[in-house]
C-alpha cells in the first residue's frame, strides 16, 4: 500500500508542470507592429521599399494584417515574406488588391516554438505614381501565440511624393481615374484644371454657365463609334448553320435600319455629327458624294430580306430562314438568334447597341442580346470571332488600316458602320 502511494505521487509531480504557463511564456513588454520608415519620401515615378517590422514578440505562431495606401499616389508592385516565423511556414493570404489600395497578409508557422524577439515580416515594392501624400494604414492587425492571442500596438507610416529632382520639368500633374464621373466630379470641385475627356450635354451646359470653365471644342474627336459585323461563314454557337450576317443581303438591310438623324438628336443630344466617308483625306479621290447609300429605310431592309427568302411562315410575328439556308432551312430565327454583342461601360454605347437589337427585333429578326464590359465584349468579338455572329460598339481611333475600305476587295473583320463622326459606308458586297 505504502509502495503505490509513492508511485501515484511520482507520476503527478511528473504531470504538473505539463499544466503550467512558465514565466519565460508571458511577454514582459508589449509588442509593437510598425512601418519601417516611419516617413517616407519619395521622387514621382520612383520606386521604393517599405517594411511591417515586429518588435519585442514572444511565441509568435501566426500574424495577420492589412495594409491600406491611396491609389492615386501610389502602385504596390510586388511583396516579399521575410524569414522571420520559423520553418515550415503557411502561407493563407499575401495579396494585393490595387484597385482598392488594400495589402492583406496573413502567415503561420507550424513550428510550435514560433518566433521571439524582433524582426522584419514583410517588404513591398511600391512606386511613386503622382505627387502628394499618403498614409501607410496598418489595420486588422492580428497576433497569435501558442496558446493566447499576444496583444500589441501598431503604427502607421506615411509617404510624401515630391515631383523629381532630375530630368524634364512640366508644371503639369498627371491625375488618373478609374471613370469619366469620377473625373468630372474631380473638375466640379476644381481639383484637377484640365479635363481631357468629351462631355455629356448637361455636362456642357453646366460648363457654358460656369465663368470659371473654358470650352474647348473639337474640331475632329479622335474616336468614333461603329459597329463590327462578323463575316465568317458560320460560328462555333451555331455549328452547321450558316451565320446570318455572311449574306449580303443581311448586311445590306442592316445598314437600312441605322437611322443615324435619329441617334445624332436622341442617343447623342445632337453633340456628334456624320461621317458618310471612312476614307482619311489623304485619299479623297475616293470619296462618295450625296446621295449617300444606304439611307435609312426599313421598307428597303425589308425587301432585301423578303428578296432573300426571309418570311414569316407560321405567322408568329418573326421572320423564318430562307428554305435554302444551309443548316437551318425555314426555321424560326429564334431558333438561331442574332447575337448582338453590346457594351455596357459606357451608356453611348448601352444605348447603341439596344438601339441596333431593337431595330432588328422590329424588323422581325429575332436577337440575343449579350451584355458586356469592353474587356469582354472585345474578347468575344476580335479574338473569339466565330463566337458572335453579328455586332459590338466600340470606340477605336480612326487610322488609315482601320477605317480605309477599298471598294474592290472584300474585307473581313473590318469595322463596317460608325457612329460619332457617325460613319455610314458599310462594306456589303
Amino acid at each position: 500500500m505504502k509502495q503505490i502511494s509513492q508511485t501515484v505521487m511520482f507520476v503527478s509531480l511528473l504531470l504538473l508542470p505539463t499544466f503550467c504557463i512558465t514565466p519565460t511564456d508571458i511577454p514582459s513588454v508589449q509588442a509593437k507592429l510598425i512601418i519601417e520608415p516611419e516617413k517616407s519620401v519619395v521622387f514621382a515615378s520612383e520606386s521604393f521599399n517599405i517594411n511591417v517590422s515586429i518588435y519585442d514578440v514572444a511565441g509568435l505562431v501566426f500574424f495577420s494584417f492589412k495594409l491600406g495606401y491611396d491609389t492615386l499616389t501610389l502602385d504596390a508592385i510586388d511583396l516579399s515574406l521575410q524569414p522571420f516565423l520559423p520553418e515550415p511556414i503557411e502561407i493563407i493570404r499575401l495579396n494585393i488588391n490595387d484597385k482598392l489600395g488594400i495589402i492583406d497578409v496573413a502567415v503561420q508557422t507550424l513550428n510550435p516554438n514560433g518566433a521571439s524577439g524582433s524582426g522584419t515580416l514583410l517588404t513591398v515594392l511600391f512606386n511613386c505614381t503622382g505627387i502628394g501624400h499618403s498614409v501607410l494604414n496598418l489595420y486588422d492587425t492580428f497576433l497569435q501565440g501558442q496558446f493566447f492571442e499576444i496583444p500589441h500596438e501598431s503604427t502607421d507610416g506615411e509617404v510624401w511624393q515630391v515631383p523629381s529632382d532630375h530630368g524634364p520639368r512640366s508644371d503639369l500633374t498627371f491625375k488618373f481615374y478609374n471613370s469619366p464621373e469620377a473625373l468630372y466630379s474631380a473638375l466640379e470641385r476644381c481639383e484637377v484644371d484640365l479635363m481631357c475627356y468629351p462631355l455629356n450635354k448637361t455636362q456642357i451646359e453646366w460648363a457654358i454657365n460656369n465663368s470659371e470653365i473654358q470650352l474647348a471644342w473639337s474640331s475632329f474627336p479622335n474616336n468614333y463609334y461603329e459597329y463590327t459585323i462578323n463575316h465568317n461563314f458560320s460560328i462555333n454557337s451555331y455549328p452547321g448553320v450558316m451565320s446570318i450576317t455572311h449574306d449580303n443581303y443581311v448586311r445590306k438591310a442592316i445598314d437600312y435600319l441605322v437611322n443615324k438623324d435619329f441617334v445624332i438628336e436622341t442617343i447623342f443630344e445632337g453633340y456628334a455629327q456624320r461621317v458618310d466617308y471612312p476614307i482619311p483625306y489623304a485619299l479623297k479621290d475616293w470619296w462618295p458624294t450625296p446621295p449617300y447609300p444606304h439611307e435609312y429605310d426599313p421598307n428597303i431592309a425589308l425587301e432585301y430580306l423578303t428578296t432573300r427568302g426571309f418570311a414569316d411562315f407560321d405567322s408568329n410575328g418573326i421572320l423564318n430562314y430562307p428554305l435554302d439556308w444551309p443548316g437551318a432551312s425555314g426555321v424560326d430565327t429564334s431558333q438561331y438568334p442574332i447575337r448582338v454583342v453590346i457594351r455596357t461601360d459606357d451608356p453611348i454605347r448601352l444605348a447603341l447597341g439596344e438601339y441596333i437589337a431593337l431595330a432588328l427585333e422590329n424588323i422581325g429578326l429575332a436577337t440575343n442580346r449579350i451584355y458586356a464590359d469592353a474587356v469582354t465584349a472585345r474578347t468575344i468579338v476580335f479574338i473569339e470571332k466565330t463566337t458572335t455572329s453579328i455586332l459590338q460598339f466600340g470606340n477605336f481611333r480612326p487610322t488609315h488600316q482601320a477605317i480605309y475600305i477599298p471598294p474592290i476587295t472584300a474585307t473581313f473583320g473590318a469595322p463596317q458602320t460608325s457612329f460619332f463622326r457617325l460613319v455610314c459606308h458599310m462594306d456589303t458586297r
